[in-house]
């Protein structure tokens, strides 16, 4: 049986800021490709004149990922992204010891399809204080889903060091998502949630690519629009395979 394939793969890599630190990848048949540092990438499939088809998605930047795959007949596809944030928070408006909590730390996968994960998490990098079990951010929900991470303890004017980690990842048919937003719930040590606390947010930077890693990319993006060109249609080194 003659088959017909097509492919196609596109990447886009950006380092427009050094605050956070990405990775994308994705799988068809006869492409693999991703790595850190690269924002978007997709990757799709079509053989016997389009009966079977895969494809695969995954973008990662700005405080979210996304990950998506499809696929019809004997074909395989998956696609996986994250994303990796080291912030210092300072808290105001109070003295002492608080418990903070994310609000806006959401993590959702396909429940139509198998199969798609996500996974979210903010977490204190140099925790000060043990949180109580009976402290009421363990048992506080926001309107927009239970959160991911731990109840996390702070001092009143005093910078701590936290981490966001995101993660989703699709294969055969589905998807996952998750992102975080600069939104907190603040309590005091008698469980009193605060409405006059004010604090600063701040990135820290994190290693820019080296002038290999960035060469390497450049090579790849050559590489593959040699690919995609070569096999345009109307070129004749790009027959049809026999299976």
């Amino acid at each position: 049986m003659r088959l017909h394939h097509s492919f196609l793969i596109l990447a886009l890599t950006g380092f427009s800021g050094q605050a956070y630190t990405i990775s994308t990848h994705v799988s068809c048949p006869g492409y693999d490709y991703g790595g850190p540092g690269i924002s978007h990438t997709q990757c799709s499939y079509d053989a016997n004149n389009g009966a079977w088809y895969s494809t695969a998605y995954a973008s990662a930047g700005n405080g979210s990922v996304y990950a998506s795959a499809d696929n019809f007949g004997p074909v395989s596809a998956s696609a996986s992204a994250s994303y990796h944030a080291v912030l210092t928070m300072t808290v105001f408006g109070g003295e002492g010891i608080g418990y903070l909590l994310p609000t806006y730390l959401t993590a959702h996968e396909s429940l139509n399809h198998c199969c798609g994960s996500a996974d979210a998490r903010f977490l204190d990098a140099t925790p000060d204080v043990t949180v109580p079990q009976d402290a009421p951010c363990w048992s506080f929900r926001p309107l927009n889903g239970p959160p991911r991470g731990a109840c996390i303890s702070f001092i009143f004017g005093q910078a701590d060091t936290y981490t966001v980690d995101l993660y989703a990842s699709a294969s055969g048919r589905g998807d996952g998502t998750a992102s975080f937003q600069d939104s907190f719930a603040f309590w005091d040590t008698q469980g009193n949630l605060l409405s006059n606390v004010q604090y600063t947010l701040t990135d820290v930077d994190q290693p820019e690519p080296s002038s290999k890693s960035l060469a390497f990319l450049g090579l790849a993006a050559v590489a593959i629009i040699y690919r995609l060109t070569r096999c345009a249609p109307g070129h004749s080194n790009c027959a049809p395979e026999e299976l």
